[in-house]
């Protein structure tokens, strides 16, 4: 099938359907006033290249063009859209065409071009491919192929070139819509495009058909309306003599009647429903928009929608002036916003309200499977550290939120369990709510608790190192105490369930137990028996964990050992034993959370059932945009660049204030270097290891025995790729990091918090790591 009506097509289906295809589609989808078509597929013109064999002679055509010689781009143009028109239209097109056209009931259609890289969000080929419109079906299978034709006209190449599209493989559907013969038409920018406030949108408006104001061949109308409130507060009216209509099948120029030429082209009302549609818009695409529209028997209709490309995105986004070397960075990892949706809120609208306290601002991005929250560095240390001597450190208050997290885990437990035991298709919608808010409820509860400790945990290190370097000098003995005395005194999950795994006698009961054990914010899934009956095979050829009575004691003992070699006093013991404490309740969180990824999928797998959406679509949501969409309520749509801004509460950003923040902050910016260093978290057997690298973007990716683990961070995933490495690399973390402790456990090298490692090495690097010095270097 080479055709798709608008209703069965969406943003996602870019690629068969092109950039104005795919945008009028989900526009249409969104309830938005979008004439009736279809579009002819990419498919189809690429069964039209194949059938007719031109393809090679097209690509020959194209190489080796220089772009800057117009005569060059004029004679490979006349050239390639030559063979186009000269080539028979499949039978099994045209026959498709045919039939899709008779069902539009219509005598005229709009054929318009659609290339797959068209319309994004930095580049929109506004002129650059055709349109035709009044296009009867005598003509219609001509008007297609000059549309297939266009992608290669002389502007079209030229574009190509200058965007660095040429080596890009671009192909173009075809949109064919019923004609709407405009009364009044013209143009809607959602920001003011010419002093840029994206509070004011600017609208143009003309007598007859839209290609008049377009082309610039009228002086339109022009309104400037608040966005907040919609008043209009600005209006220019233009005296218009002559309007562009259709007569017979021809459009011509005619005369407006003379009562109506000084007149404005729009009602104050039609304004204000028009300024509406293009909030609307812009934000069901996340970017501002140049909309064209037309008004006839008193009815609006879109046009189509294409980003406005030429706004100073960073300039307008005012991103904080954070210096690279201090930006804190999560991430990038593979993430999803609707698994830490609820973590985002309850750090920055909960938590403020229950401790008066408040996380730094920061951003969370989101760029297809990918996630990063960033942040101030320096902040994030100073009130991790006022927040933990003030909480943390009072034995009354650390006391009363382990006892609040206690009952609210339990609550969280037996919704879960009530979940698990339900089938939630036979709820109807008013149940499932219900289910829906008394889950997230029970999370916002399990989290709060937990907070205190979590921004603690970026303070506290500083607080110890601090204390240490007031008695000793050496930093390698600074290490040691911190390192030792902090280390958990407690088996890990992981480690846990590894030795559960080692010792059962039945892998069904385990999996039961342990299935959720490679969840993520970025994966949810059920792991099989087979998986957890292949992990204790291989188990059971290396030597066995300590269980938690002997890890106890070793930690213990080295603890006793290191407080006897640097006399250190009854404070900084206190403080480390503290940290220690800390971080086997993060633990323990952590155990939850990924458990609790899989009751959440449960519920979203519903949802979509429910609203006949994709799953991957509603992963880009925040928890409660998805129970608006259950109440009726709208939610933009979501793909690429997205995120949020925190600053005392959550406001969410554009796509293209996304995109400036991820380009500015995602990574370390890096120059050619043959070796850098971080932190030293692991010793390891031996200072000194040296092997190949691989880089992991993913806790399910592989790793051979002997390589070097180099990641952006770890988390519980990690862990079976970290039992094979021989040492592990890092771009984020301290002493306290998830990678810092499972490292030490396992008594691997570890260097974190080297900014560039993920920038620097490539999978296949030979790499020197020495613990001694702390430096990782190229061989």
């Amino acid at each position: 099938m080479y055709i798709e009506f608008l209703d069965n097509i969406s943003q996602t289906d870019l690629e068969k359907a092109g950039g104005k295809g795919a945008s009028l589609a989900e526009m249409k989808r969104s309830g938005i006033p979008v004439p009736n078509g279809f579009i002819l597929l990419t498919s189809a013109f690429e069964l039209f290249v194949q059938k007719s064999g031109i393809s090679s002679d097209i690509e020959k055509t194209i190489s080796g063009l220089d772009y800057k010689k117009l005569d060059e781009i004029e004679v490979a143009s006349q050239k390639i859209q030559a063979m186009i028109m000269q080539q028979n239209f499949p039978t099994i097109l045209e026959e498709e065409l045919q039939k899709a056209f008779h069902s539009l009931n219509a005598q005229f259609v709009a054929v318009r071009s659609s290339a797959t890289a068209e319309d994004g969000a930095y580049s929109a080929w506004a002129g650059q491919l055709d349109t035709f419109l009044n296009t009867k079906e005598e003509n219609l299978i001509q008007n297609v192929k000059q549309c297939w034709a266009s992608l290669f006209s002389t502007r079209a190449l030229f574009y190509r070139f200058e965007k660095g599209f040429h080596n890009t493989n671009i192909s173009v559907g075809v949109v064919v819509q019923k004609m709407i013969q405009s009364e009044v038409s013209g143009v809607a920018f959602s920001v003011h495009p010419v002093i840029q406030k994206r509070n004011l949108i600017y609208i143009e408006a003309g007598y007859g058909l839209g290609e008049a104001v377009v082309s610039g061949a009228i002086t339109p109308d022009s309104y400037v309306v608040e966005k907040s409130d919609f008043q209009i507060v600005e209006k220019t009216i233009s005296v218009q003599e002559q309007k562009l209509v259709l007569l017979g099948e021809k459009n011509e120029w005619v005369s407006v009647d003379k009562d109506r030429r000084e007149k404005p082209k729009l009602t104050e009302e039609h304004i204000g429903e028009l300024s509406r549609l293009v909030v609307k818009i812009e934000k069901q695409y996340g970017f501002p928009c140049d909309i064209e529209w037309s008004l006839f028997a008193e009815k609006l209709y879109i046009m189509q929608s294409r980003p406005i490309t030429t706004l100073n995105h960073e300039e307008k986004m005012n991103l904080p002036n954070w210096k690279n070397e201090e930006v804190f960075r999560w991430g990038p990892i593979r993430g999803y916003y609707f698994y830490i949706s609820d973590f985002v809120t309850a750090c920055y609208q909960r938590f403020p309200q229950t401790y008066k306290e408040y996380w730094p601002e920061g951003f969370l991005i989101f760029n297809n499977e990918q996630m990063v929250w960033i942040s101030d560095m320096d902040e994030f240390v100073s009130r991790g550290k006022h927040v933990f001597e003030t909480y943390v450190e009072d034995n009354q208050a650390l006391r009363t939120m382990k006892d609040d997290w206690g009952s609210s885990l339990s609550d969280l437990i037996l919704i879960q369990e009530k979940i698990e035991k339900m089938d939630l298709a036979t709820l109807n919608d008013e149940q499932f709510k219900q289910v829906w808010k008394e889950f997230y409820d029970s999370i916002m509860k399990f989290w709060l608790p937990t907070l205190i400790s979590e921004l603690g945990n970026y303070g506290a290190p500083s607080l110890l190192k601090e204390d240490i370097s007031k008695i000793l000098d050496s930093q390698e003995g600074i290490i040691k105490v911190q390192e030792t005395l902090t280390a958990p005194e407690e088996l890990s999950f992981y480690q846990q369930e590894e030795l559960d795994l080692v010792s059962s006698e039945n892998i069904n009961a385990h999996q039961q137990k342990y299935f959720w054990l490679k969840n993520s914010y970025g994966f949810s899934d059920v792991m099989d028996s087979s998986f957890f009956h292949e992990r204790k095979q291989k188990l059971l050829h290396e030597p066995p964990g300590l269980d938690s009575k002997q890890l106890k004691k070793k930690v213990q003992e080295a603890k006793k050992s290191v407080q006897e070699e640097f006399t250190l006093p009854e404070a900084i013991i206190r403080r480390a034993q503290l940290i220690s404490e800390n971080l086997v309740w993060q633990d323990q969180r952590k155990r939850y959370i990924c458990e609790n990824f899989y009751y959440k999928k449960k519920l979203l797998l519903d949802l979509s059932r429910r609203l006949n959406k994709p799953l991957d679509d509603l992963l880009n949501f925040h928890f409660e945009e998805c129970f608006d969409m259950l109440e009726g309520r709208e939610a933009p749509s979501r793909f690429e660049y997205h995120g949020v801004h925190f600053k005392e509460d959550i406001k969410s950003l554009s796509r293209e204030e996304a995109k400036a923040c991820w380009d500015k902050y995602a990574f370390h910016k890096v120059s050619d270097v043959e070796s850098f260093s971080g932190v030293v978290a692991s010793k390891g057997t031996e200072a000194v290891v040296r092997g190949k690298v691989r880089v992991l973007n993913s806790s399910h990716s592989q790793l051979e025995d002997g390589e070097v683990l180099v990641t952006s961070m770890t988390s519980p995933g990690y862990v079976f790729a970290m039992r094979h490495a021989v040492a592990v690399v890092t771009d984020i973390g301290g002493l306290n990091s998830h990678a810092a402790i499972v490292s030490r456990e396992i008594g691997v090298p570890c260097i974190v918090g080297t900014k560039v490692a993920t920038q620097v090495l490539k999978t296949g690097d030979m790499v020197e790591v020495d613990t001694d010095l702390g430096t990782v270097k190229i061989l």
